[in-house]
């Protein structure tokens, strides 16, 4: 996180306050003996938390907020987040192609409107849909459909991709700063 940090820095006004408000109501919850570890950053750029509780799903920050929750199989995430599923929209995955489609139907049925490869959440491609949806088909088709959009047929290939980007990408100012 923190070389990613310096090679893709956040712009000024893009959610300080919300790794700030994270940090604390973790770091509350930490003190008092609940089961969650902290990890910020020193400049307050990024923050993960680790939360065993799976009992209460919450909404993510955003901002470079990275809530880590355990589960068993990824098909418990459907029904963990089904008291959420208004609010879901995106969800970056990085499972193998034969759970792909049974896991976009089931988040879909709660709400997710987008599946996304985990390294691919921010790279998005000009053409695909923005959270699951063409805004424009929103304002001439009510249609009634739920549809979930997948931004791949090979997940793994998609991974592979998306890691040499980020590479190509984290790693260049890493050189520039080492000489």
């Amino acid at each position: 996180m923190e070389i990613t940090s310096r090679a893709l820095p956040k712009g000024s006004n893009s959610g300080k306050i919300q790794v700030l408000d994270g940090y604390y109501q973790y770091f509350k919850k930490e003190i008092m003996g609940e089961s969650v570890k902290i990890f910020p950053s020193a400049t307050n750029q990024w923050l993960v938390i680790y939360d065993e509780d799976t009992t209460n799903i919450e909404p993510s920050p955003l901002f470079r907020v990275i809530r880590v929750k355990p589960v068993n199989d990824i098909m418990e995430i459907p029904r963990l987040v089904k008291p959420i599923g208004k609010f879901l929209q995106t969800v970056g995955v990085a499972i193998p192609n034969d759970r792909l489609i049974p896991f976009a139907n089931s988040v879909g049925e709660v709400g997710a409107t987008n599946i996304r490869t985990i390294s691919g959440m921010t790279l998005q491609k000009a053409w695909e849909p923005w959270d699951g949806k063409f805004p424009l088909n929103e304002l001439f088709e009510q249609d009634y459909t739920r549809w979930v959009s997948i931004d791949t047929n090979d997940i793994d290939k998609e991974i592979k991709n998306a890691l040499k980007r980020k590479r190509s990408i984290v790693d260049k100012p890493l050189n520039i700063d080492r000489v």
